[in-house]
């Protein structure tokens, strides 16, 4: 869904199998002019949306890789590609990045240029990335957000930072695997910050009053960063800061090896 006027831009259907748009997005253009190199186009559910499209998840191909980001995803944890980009309404970029395990950033809103990409939500599509490191994240969401608003580098934070997390989702149920899947990444973190266990919120008060419920919650805690987020079909871990205009991708999310390249879904 991310033009290219050298490549075909499907949308993920037959629809516009032949399309070709006139010039690149916005975003594209950023990395070419930082030296990028379109490498191809990968696979997108059907216009972003549900329908699951032909991509194999790449450690097991009986799972799915996740949507709608699907072979973004894929082919970054394959090692077809060291980097790719793709784009997130509600969790197509950090649920398929999640379940192929590789790094998946979500930057803020706006902060990356959406020009020249198919809408499916003005009010929340977000470009993102996919990358096998933290550090390649930074640096490739850095190129594509311009104006120095996303730090090109990681810098280490003075103390480590107090997390918090959702320990029981109040919109869905869920299964015993995501709920054990939950449960070992707060142990992991507790493992690996010194200002206490990462604090556990369960609002039970509707959708309206659950979230600045959680917020009031979070901020009170002095919590920075991070706020894990289960849902019903699995996990996935989101970065988000509390009082902060700008910010690089700090720590947690997955891992893996670092190199630099770029590709995009279709």
């Amino acid at each position: 869904i991310i033009a290219t006027a050298d490549l075909r831009t499907t949308m993920g259907s037959p629809i516009f199998a032949d399309h070709r748009p006139e010039a690149d997005a916005a975003c594209i253009v950023r990395l070419r002019a930082a030296g990028a190199f379109v490498f191809g186009k990968t696979v997108t559910t059907p216009f972003a949306f549900m329908d699951p499209g032909k991509t194999h998840n790449p450690w097991d191909p009986v799972h799915t890789p996740g949507g709608s980001s699907s072979g973004s995803a894929a082919a970054v944890a394959a090692g077809h590609v060291n980097a790719a980009i793709g784009t997130q309404t509600n969790g197509s970029v950090i649920r398929p990045a999640a379940y192929c395990g590789v790094v998946g950033f979500k930057p803020t809103l706006d902060i990356i240029p959406f020009a020249g990409i198919g809408v499916f939500s003005p009010t929340f599509d977000t470009v993102g990335t996919f990358t096998r490191a933290v550090a390649d994240a930074a640096r490739l969401a850095s190129v594509l957000a311009g104006s120095g608003s996303i730090a090109a580098a990681i810098t280490p934070v003075a103390r480590k930072p107090r997390l918090a997390y959702i320990g029981d989702f109040p919109w869905t149920q869920l299964d015993c695997h995501a709920d054990a899947v939950v449960e070992a990444a707060a142990t992991t973190l507790r493992t690996q910050t010194s200002n206490g266990p990462p604090h556990s919120a369960s609002p039970r008060h509707g959708a309206q009053s659950g979230l600045p419920a959680l917020h009031d919650i979070f901020v009170g805690a002095h919590c920075r960063a991070v706020i894990v987020l289960p849902g019903a079909t699995g996990s996935s871990v989101q970065a988000k800061p509390m009082g902060h205009a700008s910010w690089a991708p700090h720590g947690v999310v997955q891992n893996a090896s670092r190199e630099e390249s770029a590709s995009k879904h279709e």
